[in-house]
């Protein structure tokens, strides 16, 4: 009897299909997420320099004034909803930088998990699961948080997230998604031509835009509610601005060239220059005919991400960061173009080398020179594709799950 059910069973399973090519795919993946935990578990112990003289303070800050009352007081130059977090890991019964660092590193798999959704609207479900492993492992990605201790993934996180909203003609859950990130790090204005060439395109309501400073003051009332006043809350990105006067911070931008003797020269020449080019990049789109599909959101949201850290001054070389992960999306959903990627997280990656280890890898004048070039190849891309588009006579794709 016992032989017969047994039997039955496996005659039902192999009914539906569950065979061994079945069980490797998932067997395969969940390796790879060991993996991927593995490596980071490794990098744990180190403290960097961010960590010793900030994120190290602030805790041990919470810790003597209360996970609450704590918030009151101007003890860090973050933004208030990472200090919520950071609040939140001290209830974590780890050591004090495993706890922050697992912040990040859960949002790595949240990013991951945004970057799996973007390419399923494109790819079949195994395309769309080597998309969140290549994220995972991306080497930015994966130094960022666990050996750095950033938190730049939380604002990678909702800025995919709102990338991901616009291909699916999510406009209202878009520009939230950019709101949440914006209240996280100002880093997220980055992706803020994006959105405004949806308001010109008449995607995006000039209503909807109200959620940006909604969702600001919203993260401010756990503070405020403890005392904090508002106005000091409402100038942490300001004192971020200021924090540092120098043109060059690190990126292999175009400050390259620049000493920061001249900084009070070419500061407000270079906010007025990128501003210059994203209105006229803002103009161009605006005025083409095409329609704002998933492929051109793709090509205009690293466009977008890249230009801003490369023609602000005063960038850090995380600040790459959005570009080094929206890249990996470019590359899927523009596979002629696999190289963009695989240089823009290079160069990143070489810039972190510098930062951790101080070995140049190779010289930052000639990396800067190479990211120039490739912003050159994006836009050239972007406007063919544009032009493409305008030019046919078919009605623009719907962004929906490819099959499988």
């Amino acid at each position: 009897m016992i032989t017969e059910r047994v039997k039955k069973i496996r005659d039902r399973l192999g009914s539906q299909g569950v065979t061994r090519d079945r069980l490797l795919g998932p067997l395969f993946l969940m390796a790879l997420l060991v993996l991927s935990l593995t490596a980071r578990y490794s990098l744990l112990p180190f403290a960097s320099r961010d960590y010793t003289n900030f994120l190290e303070p602030w805790y041990d800050f919470i810790m003597a004034n209360g996970r609450i009352q704590s918030f009151r007081f101007d003890f860090a130059n973050y933004s208030p909803p990472y200090l919520y977090l950071l609040s939140a890991s001290t209830f974590l019964p780890f050591s004090k930088i495993v706890s922050i660092k697992l912040i990040s590193i859960f949002f790595d798999f949240t990013l991951a998990g945004v970057m799996y959704m973007i390419v399923r609207l494109k790819y079949r479900a195994l395309v769309a699961w080597g998309a969140f492993l290549v994220t995972i492992f991306a080497p930015t990605v994966l130094l960022n948080s666990a050996m750095w201790g950033q938190c730049d993934a939380i604002l990678g996180t909702f800025i995919l997230l709102s990338v991901y909203c616009l291909m699916t003609g999510r406009s209202f859950w878009a520009v939230l998604a950019f709101s949440v990130a914006l209240s996280f790090k100002l880093q997220a204005i980055f992706f803020l031509p994006v959105l405004f060439i949806f308001w010109l395109k008449r995607k995006v309501s000039l209503v909807t835009f109200l959620l940006v400073p909604a969702t600001i003051f919203v993260s401010f009332l756990p503070s405020m509610l403890v005392g904090r006043p508002f106005d000091e809350l409402a100038s942490v990105y300001l004192n971020q601005a200021e924090l540092y006067n120098r043109l060059y911070a690190g990126a292999p931008n175009l400050y390259r060239w620049f000493t920061n003797d001249y900084f009070d020269y070419f500061y407000l020449t270079g906010l007025s220059v990128t501003a210059a080019l994203f209105l006229a990049l803002s103009y161009a789109v605006y005025r083409n005919k095409a329609a704002m599909t998933p492929d051109i959101i793709i090509r205009l949201s690293l466009l977008s991400v890249l230009v801003a850290a490369y023609f602000l001054p005063k960038m850090h070389e995380r600040y790459f960061y959005l570009a080094d992960i929206t890249a990996i999306a470019y590359g899927f959903y523009v596979p002629r173009k696999f190289y963009v990627p695989i240089v823009i997280g290079l160069i990143s990656m070489f810039t972190y080398i510098l930062y951790f280890f101080h070995i140049i890898v190779m010289d930052l004048n000639l990396l800067a020179v190479v990211l120039g070039g490739i912003i050159l190849v994006i836009l050239v891309d972007l406007v063919r594709a544009l032009g493409a588009a305008a030019d046919s006579d078919e009605p623009p794709p719907i962004a929906e799950i490819a099959g499988d």
